[in-house]
């Protein structure tokens, strides 16, 4: 691989990173944001649903909720793979070969972890989609009801 094409390949897997970063976050703040209002809906007195609501908004408040909770295990986990990939460069630079198996072995971790990272963060993605969805409906059955 070529200095350029190197450069390159670094400086977009660092967008990457970036990207993944803010789609996390504001999935994150988006789903915090919709329980709240959820969850203001739910205790309000004046607020009275027929049964398909109150499935509807069930199921709303439970994506939403497993969205969030994927979303702060997607945060973790790529805290873990910063950890993992900070030990391989800590190892590589005490340039001791002997480690050499034990860095094969931290970089297939580190492999995992970030499938891992972009499996949790669709899953995140999905939830949230299918918990927001939910919300419309709810808002014609509460017009029509």
């Amino acid at each position: 691989m070529s200095d350029e094409t190197r450069g390159s390949f670094i400086r977009w897997q660092g967008i990457t990173i970036q990207q993944l970063y803010f789609v996390n976050n504001l999935i994150i703040g988006l789903s915090a944001g919709i329980l709240a209002f959820q969850f203001n809906i739910a205790f309000n007195k004046d607020v009275v649903f027929n049964c398909t609501s109150k499935w509807l908004f069930s199921f709303s408040i439970a994506f939403i909720f497993v969205s969030l909770f994927l979303g702060c295990l997607t945060a973790w986990n790529r805290l873990d793979d910063f950890r993992t990939t900070e030990k391989i460069a800590r190892k590589r630079g005490k340039h001791d070969f002997k480690d050499s198996k034990e860095i094969e072995n931290l970089r297939d971790k580190a492999k995992q972890l970030g499938k891992r990272t972009w499996c949790l963060l669709k899953l995140q993605l999905f939830f949230f989609c299918v918990g927001a969805i939910l919300i419309p409906p709810l808002a014609i059955l509460r017009v029509i009801g």
